[in-house]
């Protein structure tokens, strides 16, 4: 089987998370200025919105062109 980056990645990862580590006073002053910062909200009507778009898009991009919905124009197939 051969090896690839993937596989290498991980215990090299591994090896250095082990040697930079956070004391317990540091991770935990990191933390509490982290929750600390005020958070953006989302509007409530925020997933509607999205799935209003999303369906939209899906709409256009699966109907036939407004050509084909046009009524075809008088005489256009008479013989």
């Amino acid at each position: 089987m051969m090896t690839t980056s993937d596989d290498r990645l991980d215990p090299l990862l591994d090896a250095w998370a082990h040697q930079h580590r956070l004391d317990d006073a540091d991770a935990d002053s990191i933390l509490r200025s982290i929750l600390q910062e005020p958070r953006a909200t989302l509007a409530a009507t925020w997933w509607s919105n999205l799935n209003d778009q999303v369906t939209a898009a899906v709409l256009r991009a699966t109907s036939p062109a407004d050509a084909l919905w046009a009524a075809p124009a008088e005489g256009a197939f008479a013989a």
